[in-house]
């Protein structure tokens, strides 16, 4: 089992005691709370065992102030006024993890900052599921928290559990609070995870827009879908409409990764992620997931929805863009077979179709086109349809054809043929495709 921690900064000021609440959980009350961290620790953190901590991390001040006994003096008289500090209020508690005291800086220089920010990163283990309060985090430290939290994901695979702020301003100054009775002074803390599940979404959908891969959207996607999937609540038609926007991306990023030209060609895979998209409603999951969403189908807008041949150069302009340099050399030649067919009226799905636009390349590559003896079975036995093909063919087109074979075999080998450096096969392809879009004339062509 992974270790849960609870994290939390202790402020300088004299607290007034007030009942703390879950937002949207006014019932479920924690009564007469002085601290926000007991508050918090009462009600996220019961499921603490033995071998999980509470890191409380305290400046100076904070510690004389509010974690010792009778920090506090009175402004006219200068006395101290009694009063129990964080640490007598916890151990009252008698909590099962161990607490944790940490002395950090101030935070008054950017040197500060970054000591402050390496002693709580030291106090997370690897794979740590995290419960960080903010509340009296000061200056810097809330924005510091979320980046550090980010760093810890990335580099410690820590789950955030929650991120708590305790909303106790709402009730007015603390003079004013200090006037009501107990039973009014009710605050609700509020839980800001949304913010660093959105910078996790953010950041894989960068990732595929910039690289093409999809695997951070398909995970997270999954991850927030499965515990709403096993509920029956307003959220499960959207827990729904997730699960299938991660297959759909699934779909379309394996199928571009692996050739599927038939899939690609078809269009159904664009089809069912642009309908996932469009049907999706993020107001009860992430507030601002709309505009992730609308990059995302930016992304494949020159896709066709639709069975269009055209698919497979979007394919090649994809696979170029991403570093795909194998699938691309691949895809192109593919669907130039694939363009013949569909201007010759054969089928680009059978084998023995796409055998015969082969066979024409080879015809007008070798200078046969006249010579019916030098051409091969299936070449013969169709003689009026190579014709017409090898009238629509040119040498130039069979030549670029074979210089992208050269290249295509050379990595099929894993470079032991030829082996041409990474840098001219990504140019040769990006160089051929230049070339053969202008021989087909791919821009005017009708659909």
């Amino acid at each position: 089992m992974p270790r849960k921690i609870f994290i939390s900064f202790l402020g300088t000021n004299n607290y007034v005691p007030c009942n703390y609440f879950t937002e949207g959980h006014e019932s479920e009350k924690v009564l007469n709370m002085k601290y926000i961290q007991e508050a918090a620790i009462k009600l996220y953190c019961n499921d603490f065992t033995e071998t999980d901590n509470f890191y409380i991390f305290l400046t100076k001040d904070a510690r004389e102030k509010n974690w010792q006994d009778n920090g506090h003096k009175d402004f006219k008289t200068k006395e101290f006024i009694p009063n129990e500090g964080l640490d007598t209020r916890l151990r009252k508690l008698q909590l099962k993890g161990k607490v944790i005291h940490e002395n950090i800086d101030e935070g008054f220089s950017t040197d500060q900052i970054w000591k402050i920010f390496n002693t709580v990163y030291k106090s997370i283990l690897p794979n740590d599921e995290v419960i960080l309060d903010i509340t009296h985090a000061f200056r810097s430290l809330p924005m510091l928290g979320m980046v550090l939290l980010n760093y810890a994901k990335a580099l410690k695979n820590v789950s955030v559990k929650s991120i708590h702020y305790g909303a106790f301003e709402k009730l007015g100054t603390g003079l004013e609070v200090e006037k009501m009775p107990i039973e009014d002074r009710n605050a609700s803390i509020l839980n800001l995870v949304s913010f660093s599940e959105l910078q996790d979404w953010t950041k894989a959908a960068d990732i595929f827009i910039k690289y093409g891969n999809s695997q951070g959207l398909v995970d997270l996607a999954k991850k927030e879908i499965q515990p709403l999937l096993k509920e029956q609540n307003d959220n499960t038609l959207i827990a729904k409409e997730f699960n299938k926007l991660a297959k759909s991306l699934d779909a379309v990023t394996n199928s571009l990764n692996t050739n599927r030209g038939s899939e690609i060609v078809s269009g159904k895979i664009f089809k069912n992620l642009n309908d996932n998209i469009n049907t999706l409603s993020n107001d009860n999951f992430i507030v601002p997931m709309k505009p992730i969403l609308e990059k995302i189908s930016e992304k494949i807008k020159n896709f066709s929805k639709n069975p269009d041949w055209k698919n497979g150069f979007e394919a090649v302009q994809w696979c170029i863009e991403h570093d795909l340099t194998q699938q691309g050399i691949t895809m192109l030649q593919e669907s130039i077979f694939t363009y013949f067919c569909h201007i010759h009226n054969l089928d680009f799905k059978k084998e023995k179709d796409r055998e015969l636009i082969s066979a024409c390349f080879y015809i007008k590559k070798s200078g046969f086109d006249d010579e019916l003896g030098k051409w091969k079975e299936l070449a013969k036995n169709n003689e009026s349809k190579v014709k017409e093909i090898l009238n629509t063919l040119s040498k130039e087109l069979t030549s670029d054809y074979e210089s992208l074979t050269t290249g295509r075999n050379d990595i099929q080998h894993g470079g032991f043929s030829k082996n041409e450096s990474p840098s001219n096969l990504k140019t040769k392809l990006k160089y051929s495709f230049e070339k053969i879009k202008g021989h087909l004339n791919l821009n005017s062509l009708p659909p």
